[in-house]
């Protein structure tokens, strides 16, 4: 079997493989196996492992797979219900189990699903624990008769239990929201009803949309990957800000109170002088992955502020944040890290209330502070049914050069495999206009003629 893990999990189309209910069982079993030999759990009784997904129609097969995959290794398990990815996280940690299960596809369209596991701590695994699961799952071994056991028995997990912990680790005032309009965008994803929850409690007036999830309507048209929706709601209801998650509620996509969007970039600009100023940003550094504009190194750099590149994946950001032990971190596409109180977990929840605290210490809106100039920033995204090493295509490698050459000081060439998609993509950008978009397409044209042909 090839590569199960890609660079957010497993993911793929739901009764496909490897997401079908075998494949998705013996998957579990081989987690749980690891969890076992890890020692991931000292409660002295069995270990259980906290399973949730984000609300799409396939959910409820995989669920079964995964609670029938670990009662077989020996394994019991509880159910979280709809939830967002942190949330399930979060909850791993709180409540003692020896692991997590997240059924979900992030921002992919409902047809999708897909499978993000968690150790006892919440972290998502390292590279060796999903080798040992491929491993195990390329040559399954048959289990012990007797192993079966009963999934965990007791309530649903309640979502308070999260929601107030987020509260009390952002530092929010209890009162903070009040006179606040808020937009919220739930993507009819896991999040759905968590945001509207949490913003009202901190008194809010909250104007929603994509909090009706019914299997088949997440993020279609909504959420972070679609904030268009979620910028009128803003002018219309003259909002203080818009918070759209994606379906698992990882990514927060905002819009300031011009209607205007602000991505993981604008978040580390808003953020990163305040936690400076604070004396709350080690090194003086943050961390991006090498999607981030390059308009926002000068603007950090005018601010006597380091940003150290890594590559894309919010898991490469949580690294480096832990080995250089920095407070900040993000990718444009909304997953923002703060590597203090939430214990490096990206949360789009736990990251709109950092925003919203900081809008409030200052008594200022958050165009006021997200903005900054930036670079034109080309992405075309080229379908491809192989991966062949691009440095081994000299077409592709001599338009790349070509438009490194050009843009030398100016701007940058970013060329990659999606770690999630069949895609290449191709981004380029310029402080010159158009040169972006030119490079861009001439390297598009190489990927397809090399590729494809």
């Amino acid at each position: 079997m090839s590569r199960l893990f890609g660079t957010d999990g497993i993911r793929g189309l739901a009764g496909e493989e490897p997401l079908t209910p075998e494949t998705v069982s013996r998957i579990a079993g081989a987690f749980a196996e690891c969890l076992q030999s890890d020692n991931a759990t000292e409660t002295g009784g069995r270990p259980w492992v906290l399973i949730g997904h984000d609300g799409r129609e396939s959910a409820d097969c995989l669920v079964a797979s995964v609670q029938a995959g670990l009662a077989a290794a020996g394994v019991d398990s509880q159910e979280a219900g709809l939830i967002t990815t942190p949330g399930l996280a979060t909850l791993v940690r709180e409540l003692g189990a020896a692991g997590g299960a997240m059924l979900s596809a992030s921002h992919n369209p409902a047809r999708d699903n897909g499978i993000k596991l968690f150790n006892n701590r919440g972290e998502k695994l390292d590279d060796a624990t999903e080798r040992r699961i491929e491993a195990s799952v390329a040559h399954p071994r048959a289990h012990a008769p007797g192993r079966f056991g009963a999934r965990r028995a007791g309530s649903a997990v309640r979502p308070e239990i999260y929601l107030g912990g987020l509260v009390e680790r952002s530092g929010i005032a209890r009162d903070a929201l009040y006179g606040y309009r808020i937009a919220f965008d739930g993507a009819h994803g896991g999040g759905a009803f968590l945001g509207p929850d949490l913003f009202r409690s901190l008194g809010a007036q909250v104007f929603e949309i994509g909090t009706s999830p019914d299997g088949l309507n997440i993020n279609d048209g909504f959420g972070a990957l679609h904030p268009e929706k979620l910028a009128k709601l803003v002018i219309d209801n003259k909002c203080h800000l818009g918070l759209a998650l994606d379906g698992d509620g990882d990514r927060s996509m905002f819009v300031d109170e011009r209607g205007d969007v602000v991505d993981g970039d604008g978040v580390i600009a808003a953020c990163a002088p305040d936690l400076l100023e604070r004396g709350e940003l080690p090194g003086a550094a943050v961390v991006s992955t090498v999607m981030s504009n390059f308009g926002l190194q000068q603007f950090l750099r005018d601010r006597n502020i380091q940003i150290e590149q890594v590559p894309v994946g919010d898991r490469n950001v949580v690294a480096r944040l832990k080995e250089r032990g920095l407070a900040l971190g993000a990718e444009p596409s909304g997953h923002v890290v703060f590597g203090d109180d939430n214990a490096f977990v990206g949360d789009g929840l736990y990251t709109a209330l950092r925003v919203l605290d900081l809008l409030y210490r200052r008594k200022v809106t958050l165009s006021s502070l997200a903005h900054f100039e930036r670079a034109e920033q080309v992405m075309i995204n080229v379908t491809v049914t192989k991966r062949t090493p691009l440095e081994e295509l000299p077409a592709v490698m001599d338009a790349k050069s070509k438009a490194e050459r050009d843009l030398a000081g100016r701007g940058r060439v970013v060329l990659r495999y999606s770690g999630t998609e069949p895609l290449v993509r191709v981004m380029v950008e310029s402080t010159v206009h158009g040169m972006a978009r030119r490079h861009a397409s001439e390297i598009a044209d190489a990927v397809r003629q090399s590729i494809l042909n």
